[in-house]
């Protein structure tokens, strides 16, 4: 089974480092492997440097 990367950069990630472009998919290099998906340090999340794909779409 292939774990999903629900997880993508913010505008606050791309102010802090310019490669990392707001709403681009977080490599997994950068995340941990979880049983079904893979998780960012929690730190980035409450920070606001990620978030998840879901999170970013419009709700209207």
């Amino acid at each position: 089974m292939q774990k999903s990367n629900p997880w993508v950069w913010t505008e606050l990630a791309e102010e802090k480092k310019p490669d990392r472009k707001s709403g681009e998919t977080v490599p997994t290099g950068f995340l941990t492997e979880g049983v079904t998906e893979y998780f960012p340090r929690q730190s980035w999340i409450e920070k606001g440097y990620v978030k998840r794909k879901e999170e970013m779409t419009d709700r209207y």
